[in-house]
C-alpha cells in the first residue's frame, strides 16, 4: 500500500519553510522504492507521518499533522540522493536545532521510521563527527 496526503487527518504543510544542506548520501533504488511507500503511524508511540509526492518526500508529526522536513530526491548513479532539503523555522512549529542535527535527523528518520532499520555504529561515527 502507498501512503497518500489523504491517508492522515489533517496535516499543515511547511508555512516558514528554510533550506537544510541535504544529507550527503545515496539510497539504493530498492531502498527508494520503500521510502516511496511512505508511512502511517500504528500507535501512540509512532510520533510519525510520511509520504512521498512525486519524489518529495513529506514527514509531519503524527499528533499534530506539522510538517517538520521536505525532501526532494533526485536519480543518481547509484540509486537516489536527496537534492533540496526545507525544514520548518517557526519556533511554534518546529524547535529546530543545529543544521548538523537537522540534517542527520532527516537521515535517521528515513533509515528509522520509512526503511526499518537502524545501523548503530554508522550512526555513533556520524554523531561523534557532529560532537
Amino acid at each position: 500500500m502507498t501512503v497518500t496526503r489523504s491517508s492522515w487527518g489533517t496535516l499543515h504543510s511547511l508555512r516558514k519553510p528554510r533550506a537544510l544542506p541535504p544529507p550527503d548520501r545515496i539510497w539504493a533504488e530498492r531502498e527508494w522504492q520503500i521510502i516511496r511507500r511512505g508511512h502511517v503511524p500504528e500507535d501512540m508511540d509512532d510520533k510519525w507521518f510520511a509520504f512521498v509526492d512525486d519524489d518529495r518526500l513529506h514527514l509531519h508529526r503524527s499528533w499534530t499533522g506539522v510538517q517538520e522536513f521536505q525532501a526532494d530526491f533526485q536519480p543518481c548513479d547509484g540509486g537516489r540522493r536527496i537534492a533540496k532539503v526545507a525544514i520548518e523555522s517557526s519556533r511554534r512549529r518546529y524547535r529546530r536545532r543545529y543544521e548538523d542535527s537537522d540534517r542527520l535527523l532527516l537521515e535517521l528518520l528515513i533509515d528509522t521510521v520509512l526503511l526499518g532499520s537502524y545501523d548503530v555504529s554508522r550512526w555513533r561515527h556520524l554523531y561523534e563527527q557532529m560532537t
